[in-house]
C-alpha cells in the first residue's frame, strides 16, 4: 500500500506538469504535436481529453453568452412593450382631450350662432 501512495503524488505531479505545459500551448500547437506523436499512450489520451474539455468549456461559454444575449433581448422587448403601452395610453388620453375640445368648440359655435340669429 505504501508503494501506491508513493506513486499517486508522482502521477498527480506528472498530470499537473502536463496540464501546465498544455495550458501554455494553443489548440493548433497541441494538435500539431498530437499529429507528430510527441505524446504517446497515456499522455496522448490525457492530452486528447484536455483538448476536448477545453473545446467543451469554450462551447459552454459561448452558449452562456448566447443565453445572456437572449435574456437581454427579452428584457429589451418587454421594456419596449411597456413603453408602447404607456404611449398608447397617452395617445388615448390625447384623443379624449381632443374630442372634448372639439365638442366644446362645436357647442361654442352653436351658442354663437344662436346668439347671432336671436338678436332683434
Amino acid at each position: 500500500m505504501a508503494s501506491s501512495t508513493r506513486r499517486e503524488p508522482s502521477v498527480r505531479a506528472m498530470a499537473e506538469k502536463l496540464e501546465e505545459e498544455l495550458s501554455q500551448l494553443s489548440d493548433e500547437e497541441i494538435e500539431a504535436r498530437l499529429a507528430a506523436a510527441v505524446w504517446v499512450d497515456e499522455k496522448r489520451g490525457a492530452v486528447l481529453r484536455y483538448l476536448e474539455e477545453k473545446k467543451l468549456g469554450r462551447k459552454r461559454e459561448a452558449q452562456a453568452a448566447e443565453l445572456e444575449v437572449a435574456r437581454s433581448a427579452k428584457d429589451a422587448a418587454w421594456e419596449a412593450v411597456r413603453l408602447a403601452k404607456e404611449a398608447s395610453a397617452r395617445a388615448n388620453l390625447a384623443i379624449t382631450i381632443a374630442s372634448v375640445a372639439a365638442a366644446a368648440a362645436i357647442s361654442a359655435a352653436a351658442v354663437a350662432l344662436l346668439t347671432i340669429y336671436m338678436k332683434p
